[in-house]
């Protein structure tokens, strides 16, 4: 190590270097080495690899911060690491293997553009509240899936956004009872 980066640099981004080396060599594993939906195990593995090494990384951290009595400070001071900002690494690395997880068990990607969620949880019929253009389309699909009757109230948002949405789902075979003026409409 020179002048430039020193130990205590490398050993404050140790945890952040691994994910990133990981995260990156799954990504190329997944494009080149196991391409095969059924050689997903590996890159799970390789996953729980990476998330271990960076948690013994953090531990040693946690350790260092305890016996230094607060903060590693790392480039020459442009970079603090304390018990605040350590909690917050611990909670990104649990939702880093929480969605590795998750992605093993219910995702399916085709190809570039195209993914298939699959999961034991159907969708049911709600009230629901549109809030913008783009999560209230997402709402309307959602509920045309859904089991039941769902009601979406702030509709005008689509309407604004989607030139005459409800005719052309009408026409898709869509069961949708428009409502007159800005008042929510029943899916």
């Amino acid at each position: 190590m020179n002048s430039f980066y020193t130990a205590t640099d490398h050993f404050v981004l140790l945890p952040a270097l691994l994910l990133a080396m990981f995260g990156c060599a799954i990504l190329l594993f997944d494009f080149w080495v196991f391409p095969e939906p059924k050689q997903r195990k590996w890159l799970l593995i390789f996953l729980v690899l990476g998330e271990l090494f960076a948690g013994v990384a953090m531990w040693r951290q946690q350790a260092a911060l305890s016996q230094s009595g607060g903060a590693l400070t790392a480039f020459g001071g442009g970079m603090l690491v304390d018990g605040f900002g350590l909690f917050f690494n611990w909670l990104f690395l649990a939702g880093t293997i929480l969605i590795g997880l998750i992605s093993y068990r219910y995702l399916e990607v085709r190809d570039e553009h195209h993914a298939v969620i699959s999961g034991p949880t159907r969708l049911r019929g709600s009230d629901v509240a549109m809030g913008d253009l783009r999560a209230g389309a997402s709402l309307i699909l959602a509920a045309l899936a859904a089991d039941g009757r769902s009601t979406i109230s702030g509709v005008h948002h689509v309407r604004r956004g989607y030139e005459d949405i409800e005719r052309k789902l009408l026409e898709l075979g869509a069961h949708i009872e428009p409502s007159n003026g800005e008042g929510p409409a029943k899916a």
